[in-house]
């Protein structure tokens, strides 16, 4: 049965469906629930990534006080990308951060930035393996040094792009309206003496 002047309008006749495509709608969906996931509400980023960077730097500049014990782990370090990064994790929201990466506003200078910061990475590793294999383990400490500082600047660079969300406003934080006005005394620390 045909019902007579009743047409179906095009999903191209409507404004909403002109300036705001699925991406779009997806993006704000993911801007609004950020905050409960750990993620910067702007960026739809997490700048948790940038630790296992953060970690090597802090192993390159250890080196010269244990050599023995921390350059094993500076050559089993293999760098993790985004997403890879959050499938090795135990994160809880790790799905959800997965799923908004691919609508992160900043995603493609994100994602420069962490090639950077790896391509870093694996260079210093290498020029560290290289010096350590050629028995010049005198010149280990100028290399952890400039590594350490080197890797650092690259993950601070990175965390312009993705900054740490802001602090939520939880029970610890929040005003209470329920409790008392009077002001309550002072904590006293109690000294005991031997």
């Amino acid at each position: 049965m045909r019902l007579p002047n009743l047409e179906i309008p095009a999903a191209s006749d409507f404004s909403f469906a002109q300036t705001c495509g699925p991406d779009d709608a997806f993006r704000r969906h993911f801007q609004a629930h950020a905050p409960h996931y750990g993620l910067n509400a702007d960026t739809l980023l997490s700048d948790e990534p940038l630790g296992q960077y953060s970690r090597l730097a802090l192993l390159f500049a250890l080196l010269p006080s244990a050599p023995y014990r921390i350059a094993p782990d500076i050559f089993a370090w293999r760098p993790l990308g985004y997403c890879a990064h959050f499938e090795a994790s135990q994160h809880p929201a790790r799905d959800f951060i997965k799923a908004a990466w691919p609508y992160a506003p900043r995603q493609t200078q994100f994602k420069a930035a962490l090639e950077i910061l790896c391509e870093t990475s694996v260079n210093a590793v290498a020029a560290l393996r290289l010096i350590i294999a050629n028995g010049k383990v005198h010149q280990a400490r100028e290399i952890c040094v400039t590594s350490a500082e080197s890797i650092y600047a690259q993950a601070a660079l990175a965390r312009l792009i993705a900054p740490p969300p802001p602090p939520q406003d939880d029970c610890q934080t929040r005003q209470n309206p329920y409790a008392s006005k009077r002001k309550l005394e002072e904590p006293r620390c109690i000294v005991v003496q031997r």
